[in-house]
């Protein structure tokens, strides 16, 4: 897990570990409501989701952790852990705090 404000590096050290250990590692990609920057990919840097579907996902339990930031929300799903788990990879997160 690596967690941090925005802005203080949490990508960086991710890519370092890649640099190093990316055979071992799979990044988990959070869910998030908000709509997605310039050059973001749906899937690649976040899974982009509507409201509803937050609150569903949310209802069903399947986040390990979530968060409202600046009036969108952001959930780890625990599918993204599961699926790091199963395929012998050891799930990084990266958390705002």
């Amino acid at each position: 897990m690596i967690v941090g404000p925005s802005g203080a590096g949490k990508s960086t050290c991710f890519e370092h570990l890649k640099k190093h250990h990316g055979d071992k590692l799979q990044f988990s990609v959070s869910s998030t409501t908000r709509q997605p920057r310039d050059g973001e990919q749906n899937e690649v840097h976040y899974n982009f989701i509507t409201v509803e579907q937050f609150n569903e996902k949310l209802a069903k339990k399947a986040f390990l952790e979530h968060a409202e930031v600046h009036g969108n929300f952001y959930g780890t799903d625990i599918e993204q852990v599961i699926n790091a788990i199963a395929n012998k990879k050891i799930p990084v997160l990266d958390i705002d705090i």
